[in-house]
């Protein structure tokens, strides 16, 4: 039975250290030879006995520059063995995990970073990637010796001999702390966002699209129109077939088209609306009105990327005018009518009093 490598931090595994360090200096010069294209092969010691392979040519010169280049590039890239064995590092790569490359080939993976998956099924989902298409690209957090974490995007490759035999895999990490610091700020923000839209004593409409196929409400503006809280509007219509109101009416009376909507209007133009009005007909028999403005919203490119409107409900207030002007109304024609009274009864009383002379 084969026993697992152990560590190679272990006092107990000095005199192997220094064995493997002997080894380290000769693959070092050897590796040096490769990229300066002064070998012709190589005979690998291996498990199934010795290899040859013959570096000649352009094969030598090629990987020559190949390993000038990996040892450039600004992303950390490690190469393991079929047993996670550390075959290559670069140099961002020392200075990612804080280690020498002398220190750490030939032992295991983990002597750099253990993972830590976002996700349980990430894992599974890279070893798929890797057994069926060759290569696997995802992000996950990778913990240092020292204890620290690292969010990585990691592009992970297999790595095949002539015969097509896996002989290991080889990975590009990137550093995305900052990216990482960035989300956070942008669902902080976005918390932020939602608690004063659902806090705002109006309703608010927002379209992420610049057709207006996705919109979606504040709370109120869901309770408004009869969807949950948080739903897209449109997704919402386009289920049950038809939206929870019935008609829109302009303050004309006349009804509003689709593309004559504030929203709508704002996106398609890029143009503000002010002070729209909006009559809603429900379908269980409610009306009310609404007063507000829309505007486009604008991508970095100076495009449209959607629209935002906001509304107040002034039902009550459209209601209170009526019932102001009813009443006034009513008083005129009051004042008309004494009025016509009082002439006629002063024509009359007229006619019954004694004339002078």
């Amino acid at each position: 039975m084969k026993m697992p490598p152990q560590p190679c931090t272990d006092p107990t595994l000095r005199a192997e250290n220094a064995e493997l360090r002997a080894r380290l200096e000769v693959a070092e010069e050897t590796l040096r030879a490769i990229r300066a294209g002064e070998v012709d092969a190589l005979v690998v010691e291996g498990d199934a006995g010795p290899q040859l392979f013959t570096l000649q040519g352009v094969d030598a010169e090629q990987s020559r520059v190949r390993g000038e280049m990996l040892a450039q590039v600004s992303d950390a890239v490690i190469a393991v063995d079929t047993e996670e064995r550390v075959t290559y590092l670069n140099a961002a790569a020392e200075q990612q995990y804080r280690v020498r490359a002398g220190d750490v080939i030939g032992c295991m993976l983990t002597e750099i970073f253990t993972h830590r998956w976002r996700n349980p099924q990430d894992k599974a989902a890279m070893r798929t990637a890797l057994s069926e298409c060759g290569a696997w690209r995802g992000e996950l957090i990778h913990r240092r010796p020292d204890g620290s974490e690292l969010p990585v995007e990691s592009s992970a490759t297999t790595l095949r001999d002539p015969d097509g035999a896996i002989t290991g895999y080889v990975a590009f990490i990137r550093d995305i702390t900052e990216r990482e610091q960035a989300r956070k700020v942008i669902r902080a923000r976005t918390a932020e966002l939602e608690t004063l839209l659902d806090t705002l004593p109006g309703f608010v409409w927002i379209s992420h699209d610049a057709q207006c196929r996705l919109i979606v409400g504040n709370r109120m503006a869901n309770q408004f129109v009869g969807v949950e809280a948080g739903a897209n509007v449109s997704q919402s219509m386009a289920i049950t077939g038809e939206a929870p109101y019935l008609r829109q009416f302009k303050e004309d009376g006349t009804q509003y088209r689709v593309d004559e909507l504030p929203l709508q209007r704002a996106v398609a133009t890029g143009l503000p609306v002010r002070d729209a009005v909006l009559d809603f007909h429900f379908r269980d028999g409610r009306r009310a009105q609404v007063l507000g403005d829309a505007a486009p919203l604008f991508d970095d490119h100076g495009c449209v990327r959607g629209g935002l409107a906001v509304f107040v409900d002034i039902t009550e207030r459209k209601q209170a005018e009526a019932e102001r002007q009813q009443s006034e109304r009513n008083h005129r024609a009051l004042a008309a009518a004494s009025s016509e009274i009082a002439y006629r009864m002063s024509a009359d009383w007229s006619t019954m009093l004694p004339l002078d002379g």
